[in-house]
């Protein structure tokens, strides 16, 4: 029985010893004249360490910031109200030694990691587009909203290579102008080729703007201009906003409109909103009463569609390629825009509206709608 408590005792503290870090495993932090070199992969993936290792970052300072970042954190794991963001590290020491850690960093760290993703070597190691991948894709996928196109299929073969040449060229032409441009995401093209130098099969998922000279031309050569095209405020019946609460949430319209800001990434405080208070005014009782409440906004104003139509994206698509969303919430709001096809039939098209983008007048008039009749 001793033999058993202690076998316990001790299988708990080796899981303590590994869970709070007593050995210094992930926290540990080597000098700044010590490092050689680093790759860095934002988030996991199961080819991380073929991108790693492909990548070979040797500006000390940044990668000194990067690891002092990561390890705090590690050390504290308390980010308050800071933005995190995942990443697969590799660093290389100058006597040959190289260790892999997954660390979690946090705005403070930045100005670094903008200078890292904005390098030749991450661009060619993490978008890099080589011969034999365009060569031996397996799969591309074109999608905007509800729309998609996949090419799989060996008849298909022509329009990938094709789509793959035309990324391939944009990269190597425009690099980080087009990668990270925060032009409007007409769609997003994903696909999968053969690495030769890694041996595997290694994917990639690109937001495709204006930027893309060659593949947007490619696109419509192919007969895909659809996907690469504005929509028309003049084509638009129009554009419906809607979220919804649980009454019992909130004690009045006040809350209501905070919540709002939150959902849209709106900064919004309570001395912002100059509220009327007898307009807004709502007893908690009366929303009480109320249950789930939809609040919706019908944008039908010509003038209105096109100010919203210039804050969206057509596809979610990756938004960590977007320097603009590190170490924010990243996250964009589907929104339906109701387009006439015939004179008896409508079709929605979802939009992806960029988080704090919305004017606050539209979650006004959202918030309003909680009155109904």
């Amino acid at each position: 029985k001793k033999a058993m408590i202690g076998t316990v005792v001790c299988s708990v503290l080796l899981g303590l010893s590994f869970c709070q870090d007593w050995y210094g495993y992930d926290t540990y932090l080597p000098s700044e004249a010590r490092i050689e070199e680093m790759g860095i992969y934002l988030g996991y993936t199961y080819n991380a360490n073929n991108v790693l290792n492909r990548m070979h970052y040797t500006d000390s300072a940044d990668i000194y910031a990067l690891l002092v970042n990561a390890t705090e954190n590690e050390r504290y794991q308390d980010y308050g109200q800071k933005y995190i963001q995942g990443a697969t590290v590799r660093v290389t020491l100058k006597n040959g030694r190289s260790y892999y850690r997954y660390y979690i960093l946090d705005s403070d760290c930045r100005e670094s990691l903008v200078n890292v993703m904005e390098s030749d070597t991450y661009v060619e190691a993490v978008y890099g587009i080589t011969d034999s991948m365009v060569e031996e894709s397996s799969y591309v996928y074109l999608r905007r909203g509800y729309e998609a196109e996949s090419f799989r299929e060996e008849e298909a073969d022509s329009i990938r290579r094709q789509l793959l040449k035309a990324l391939q060229q944009d990269i190597e032409e425009y690099g980080i102008l087009a990668l990270y441009s925060e032009d409007t995401v007409y769609c997003t093209i994903t696909f999968q080729g053969y690495h030769e130098e890694d041996e595997a099969y290694l994917y990639r998922s690109l937001n495709i703007t204006d930027q893309w000279i060659n593949t947007v031309q490619t696109l419509k050569d192919l007969g895909y201009g659809s996907y690469v095209e504005p929509l028309n405020a003049e084509d638009l019946d129009a554009l419906l906003l809607s979220h919804t609460i649980y009454a019992e949430d909130f004690e009045n319209m006040e809350d209501i409109l905070l919540s709002l800001g939150e959902r849209y990434g709106v900064d919004l405080t309570k001395e912002s909103l100059e509220l009327d208070s007898e307009e807004y005014a709502m007893l908690s009782s009366e929303l009480n009463e109320k249950g789930y409440i939809s609040l919706e906004l019908t944008i039908t104003d010509r003038e209105e569609i096109e100010e919203i139509l210039a804050l969206c994206d057509y596809n979610e698509g990756d938004y960590d390629s977007r320097l603009e969303n590190l170490f924010n919430d990243g996250w964009s709001i589907a929104i339906d825009a109701l387009e006439s096809q015939t004179v008896n039939e409508e079709y929605s098209i979802i939009l992806r509206l960029r988080s704090g983008s919305l004017p606050k007048k539209y979650l006004l008039r959202m918030a309003e709608s909680v009155k109904g009749d």
